[in-house]
Protein backbone atom coordinates (compact mmCIF):
# COMPACT_ATOMS: atom_id res chain seq x y z
CA UNK A 1 0.00 0.00 0.00
CA UNK A 2 1.17 3.32 -0.89
CA UNK A 3 2.57 5.82 1.73
CA UNK A 4 2.58 9.81 2.37
CA UNK A 5 4.55 11.30 4.68
CA UNK A 6 1.79 11.39 7.48
CA UNK A 7 1.22 7.52 7.18
CA UNK A 8 5.54 6.68 6.95
CA UNK A 9 5.62 9.21 10.36
CA UNK A 10 2.82 7.59 11.96
CA UNK A 11 4.15 4.31 10.77
CA UNK A 12 7.67 4.71 12.37
CA UNK A 13 6.77 6.37 15.52
CA UNK A 14 4.53 3.33 16.14
CA UNK A 15 7.67 0.72 15.21
CA UNK A 16 9.99 2.88 17.49
CA UNK A 17 7.34 3.15 20.49
CA UNK A 18 7.72 6.81 19.62
CA UNK A 19 5.64 10.05 20.40
CA UNK A 20 6.46 11.87 16.37
CA UNK A 21 5.60 14.81 18.88
CA UNK A 22 8.63 14.82 20.76
CA UNK A 23 11.79 17.42 20.14
CA UNK A 24 14.42 13.83 19.66
CA UNK A 25 12.37 12.40 17.13
CA UNK A 26 11.15 16.03 14.84
CA UNK A 27 15.52 16.05 15.29
CA UNK A 28 15.90 12.38 14.35
CA UNK A 29 13.14 12.52 11.17
CA UNK A 30 14.93 14.66 8.44
CA UNK A 31 18.53 12.51 9.28
CA UNK A 32 16.71 9.22 9.10
CA UNK A 33 14.62 10.01 5.74
CA UNK A 34 18.12 11.51 4.20
CA UNK A 35 19.91 8.05 4.80
CA UNK A 36 16.72 5.48 3.92
CA UNK A 37 16.39 7.48 0.67
CA UNK A 38 19.57 7.83 -0.14
CA UNK A 39 20.98 3.87 0.11
CA UNK A 40 18.23 3.31 -1.65
CA UNK A 41 18.78 5.33 -4.44
CA UNK A 42 22.98 3.88 -4.44
CA UNK A 43 21.96 0.58 -4.53
CA UNK A 44 18.52 0.41 -7.00
CA UNK A 45 19.24 1.82 -10.67
CA UNK A 46 15.71 3.16 -10.87
CA UNK A 47 14.79 4.40 -13.68
CA UNK A 48 12.80 6.89 -12.42
CA UNK A 49 15.92 8.75 -11.63
CA UNK A 50 16.96 8.78 -14.90
CA UNK A 51 16.59 12.54 -16.39
CA UNK A 52 17.46 13.81 -19.71
CA UNK A 53 18.55 17.54 -19.97
CA UNK A 54 20.68 19.28 -23.30
CA UNK A 55 22.97 22.29 -23.34
CA UNK A 56 25.60 23.62 -25.92
CA UNK A 57 29.36 23.14 -27.44
CA UNK A 58 31.28 26.07 -27.40
CA UNK A 59 33.28 26.30 -30.49
CA UNK A 60 36.81 25.32 -30.28
CA UNK A 61 36.71 24.87 -26.31
CA UNK A 62 36.35 21.34 -25.44
CA UNK A 63 34.35 21.44 -21.52
CA UNK A 64 31.34 21.52 -21.03
CA UNK A 65 29.09 22.05 -18.39
CA UNK A 66 26.41 19.57 -17.25
CA UNK A 67 22.79 21.41 -17.25
CA UNK A 68 21.27 21.13 -13.92
CA UNK A 69 19.10 17.87 -12.90
CA UNK A 70 15.36 18.10 -12.23
CA UNK A 71 16.81 18.30 -8.29
CA UNK A 72 19.89 19.48 -7.81
CA UNK A 73 23.56 17.83 -9.97
CA UNK A 74 23.57 14.86 -12.34
CA UNK A 75 24.83 11.99 -9.89
CA UNK A 76 26.25 9.66 -12.60
CA UNK A 77 26.41 10.43 -16.49
CA UNK A 78 25.12 7.29 -18.46
CA UNK A 79 24.78 9.36 -22.21
CA UNK A 80 26.19 11.58 -24.61
CA UNK A 81 24.82 12.47 -27.53
CA UNK A 82 25.98 15.19 -29.72
CA UNK A 83 23.29 16.88 -32.76
CA UNK A 84 25.17 17.10 -36.12
CA UNK A 85 23.40 17.34 -39.82
CA UNK A 86 20.26 16.25 -38.47
CA UNK A 87 21.93 12.86 -36.72
CA UNK A 88 22.39 11.80 -33.05
CA UNK A 89 25.98 10.74 -32.52
CA UNK A 90 26.30 9.14 -29.54
CA UNK A 91 29.68 9.86 -27.67
CA UNK A 92 31.94 7.25 -26.37
CA UNK A 93 33.14 7.95 -22.96
CA UNK A 94 37.33 7.25 -22.85
CA UNK A 95 39.83 8.62 -20.00
CA UNK A 96 41.05 12.86 -20.32
CA UNK A 97 44.86 11.42 -20.98
CA UNK A 98 43.34 9.95 -24.10
CA UNK A 99 41.75 12.95 -25.19
CA UNK A 100 44.49 14.99 -24.14
CA UNK A 101 46.87 12.81 -26.30
CA UNK A 102 44.72 12.47 -29.77
CA UNK A 103 42.80 15.58 -29.52
CA UNK A 104 45.07 17.91 -27.48
CA UNK A 105 44.43 21.15 -29.19
CA UNK A 106 41.55 22.77 -31.17
CA UNK A 107 43.81 22.66 -34.59
CA UNK A 108 41.46 18.96 -35.13
CA UNK A 109 38.30 20.86 -34.17
CA UNK A 110 35.40 18.95 -35.89
CA UNK A 111 32.07 16.88 -35.11
CA UNK A 112 33.01 15.20 -30.82
CA UNK A 113 33.20 11.40 -30.95
CA UNK A 114 34.47 10.96 -27.50
CA UNK A 115 34.00 12.44 -23.44
CA UNK A 116 36.02 12.27 -20.32
CA UNK A 117 34.24 12.93 -17.13
CA UNK A 118 36.22 16.23 -15.89
CA UNK A 119 34.15 16.20 -12.34
CA UNK A 120 30.45 15.31 -11.58
CA UNK A 121 29.47 18.29 -12.95
CA UNK A 122 31.90 18.82 -16.50
CA UNK A 123 33.50 16.95 -18.97
CA UNK A 124 35.68 16.81 -22.19
CA UNK A 125 34.78 16.34 -25.67
CA UNK A 126 36.86 15.30 -28.52
CA UNK A 127 37.63 16.13 -31.24
CA UNK A 128 37.28 19.69 -29.78
CA UNK A 129 33.88 20.75 -31.19
CA UNK A 130 34.43 23.44 -34.74
CA UNK A 131 30.84 24.67 -34.12
CA UNK A 132 27.88 25.17 -31.50
CA UNK A 133 26.94 21.96 -31.18
CA UNK A 134 23.65 20.87 -29.25
CA UNK A 135 24.14 18.19 -26.60
CA UNK A 136 22.03 15.79 -25.17
CA UNK A 137 22.52 14.34 -21.29
CA UNK A 138 21.30 11.95 -20.08
CA UNK A 139 22.04 10.96 -16.18
CA UNK A 140 20.82 9.59 -12.78
CA UNK A 141 20.26 12.36 -9.81
CA UNK A 142 18.52 12.36 -6.53
CA UNK A 143 14.89 13.28 -6.47
CA UNK A 144 13.56 15.43 -3.93
CA UNK A 145 13.46 13.93 -0.89
CA UNK A 146 10.28 12.79 1.39
CA UNK A 147 9.13 16.11 3.70
CA UNK A 148 6.08 17.43 5.40
CA UNK A 149 6.06 19.58 1.66
CA UNK A 150 7.03 16.92 -0.73
CA UNK A 151 4.45 14.44 0.97
CA UNK A 152 4.89 11.54 -2.03
CA UNK A 153 7.77 10.20 -3.77
CA UNK A 154 8.39 7.35 -5.78
CA UNK A 155 10.05 5.19 -2.94
CA UNK A 156 6.34 5.94 -0.78
CA UNK A 157 4.68 4.89 -4.15
CA UNK A 158 6.27 1.94 -4.86
CA UNK A 159 8.82 0.89 -2.24
CA UNK A 160 7.39 1.57 0.88
CA UNK A 161 8.46 -2.18 2.45
CA UNK A 162 11.92 -1.18 1.39
CA UNK A 163 11.75 2.33 2.64
CA UNK A 164 10.55 1.55 6.38
CA UNK A 165 13.23 -1.05 6.80
CA UNK A 166 15.84 0.96 5.75
CA UNK A 167 14.68 3.83 7.94
CA UNK A 168 13.73 0.74 10.79
CA UNK A 169 17.71 0.24 10.60
CA UNK A 170 18.66 3.78 11.16
CA UNK A 171 16.56 4.14 13.58
CA UNK A 172 17.06 1.26 15.49
CA UNK A 173 21.00 2.17 15.96
CA UNK A 174 19.89 6.07 16.97
CA UNK A 175 17.39 4.62 19.32
CA UNK A 176 20.63 2.99 21.10
CA UNK A 177 21.65 6.36 22.25
CA UNK A 178 18.88 6.88 24.52
CA UNK A 179 18.88 3.23 25.77
CA UNK A 180 15.68 1.90 23.29
CA UNK A 181 18.04 -0.62 21.86
CA UNK A 182 19.73 -2.32 25.24
CA UNK A 183 16.34 -4.10 25.60
CA UNK A 184 17.06 -5.44 22.31
CA UNK A 185 20.66 -5.22 20.76
CA UNK A 186 19.38 -7.83 17.66
CA UNK A 187 17.03 -5.24 16.67
CA UNK A 188 18.93 -3.26 14.20
CA UNK A 189 20.09 -6.51 12.94
CA UNK A 190 17.11 -7.99 12.50
CA UNK A 191 15.75 -4.71 10.54
CA UNK A 192 19.04 -5.07 8.31
CA UNK A 193 17.95 -8.82 7.58
CA UNK A 194 14.25 -7.48 6.54
CA UNK A 195 16.04 -5.38 3.91
CA UNK A 196 18.12 -7.44 2.10
CA UNK A 197 15.21 -9.37 1.95
CA UNK A 198 12.95 -6.81 0.43
CA UNK A 199 16.05 -5.77 -0.98
CA UNK A 200 16.15 -8.96 -3.67
CA UNK A 201 12.47 -8.40 -4.86
CA UNK A 202 12.90 -5.15 -5.64
CA UNK A 203 16.15 -5.05 -7.60
CA UNK A 204 14.54 -7.68 -10.02
CA UNK A 205 11.56 -5.45 -10.22
CA UNK A 206 14.17 -2.55 -10.99
CA UNK A 207 16.17 -4.64 -13.57
CA UNK A 208 13.22 -5.87 -15.68
CA UNK A 209 11.81 -2.01 -16.20
CA UNK A 210 15.19 -1.58 -17.74
CA UNK A 211 14.49 -4.88 -20.43
CA UNK A 212 17.93 -5.58 -18.51
CA UNK A 213 15.98 -8.74 -16.34
CA UNK A 214 16.29 -12.23 -17.30
CA UNK A 215 17.70 -12.79 -20.47
CA UNK A 216 17.56 -9.11 -21.20
CA UNK A 217 13.71 -8.96 -21.18
CA UNK A 218 10.82 -7.24 -18.85
CA UNK A 219 9.88 -10.53 -17.43
CA UNK A 220 10.33 -13.11 -14.54
CA UNK A 221 12.57 -16.21 -14.85
CA UNK A 222 10.45 -18.52 -16.79
CA UNK A 223 10.37 -22.36 -14.87
CA UNK A 224 12.22 -24.79 -17.31
CA UNK A 225 9.43 -27.56 -18.10
CA UNK A 226 9.63 -30.61 -16.95
CA UNK A 227 9.18 -33.39 -19.66
CA UNK A 228 9.77 -35.81 -17.47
Amino acid sequence: MAMDYNSYVASIANLMAADPLQPEFQIMLPNMIYTAEKRIYRELDLVNTVATTTGNLTPNDRLFTLPAAPYGSFITTQNVCVFASGQRIQLQPVSISYLNSVWGTPSSASVPQYFAMLTQDSLYVGPYPNQNYVVEIQGTYRPEPLSATNTTTYITEYLEDLFIAASMVFASGYMRDFGAQSDNPAQAQSWENQYQIIFKGANLEALRQKFTGPAWTSLSAIPIADTR
